[in-house]
């Protein structure tokens, strides 16, 4: 469909023939994507980089997602960010639009639940195929950086 439409992309699949576990391949390749050219903030340790890139459009057997984020956990193991469109936001999740100010007493982990693929997720399936954009040249997002912008990015990367 994308071609069909002019626009840039690139297909990428991860198959069991490739040695390393497919699902670890699929997350290394994932934070890769979303880590190189990323917009480090001055101090450091750092827990979310920004970055400009744009979500990965990714499918298995029977479903589509869209990635738009790799998440390390202090063991080292990885989880995808995806919108799903299977689920809906959560409650808690539908409380937040509109609020001007995060409570202290959020908890993260009942928020991002329904957006995380951890391993025992990706295990169920064997083949991987992903949808990068190849962003044009001269585009919106180049001619404002260029001016100083931000680029008007809003995809991050997790850690």
């Amino acid at each position: 469909m994308f071609v069909n439409l002019n626009i840039s992309c690139r297909p990428h699949s991860f198959t069991r023939s490739e040695g390393l576990k497919t699902q670890e391949r699929l997350l290394d390749w994932v934070e890769n994507y979303f880590s190189d050219g990323g917009i480090l903030p001055e101090a450091a340790p750092v827990k979310v980089y920004h970055t400009q890139k744009p979500p990965i459009y990714f499918q298995h057997s029977g479903h589509s997602m869209t990635i738009v984020g790799c998440e390390t956990n202090r063991d080292g193991s990885k989880n995808l960010l995806v919108f799903d469109p299977f689920f809906t936001p959560s409650a808690p999740m539908k409380n937040l639009i509109g609020a001007r100010h995060l409570s202290h007493r959020i908890d993260p982990e009942l928020l991002l639940r329904a957006y995380r693929r951890r391993m025992n997720y990706l295990q169920k399936y064997k083949e991987f195929e992903v949808i990068t954009f190849v962003p044009p040249i001269a585009s919106h997002y180049n001619k404002s950086i260029a001016e100083g912008g931000s680029g008007g990015g809003i995809y991050y990367y997790f850690q």
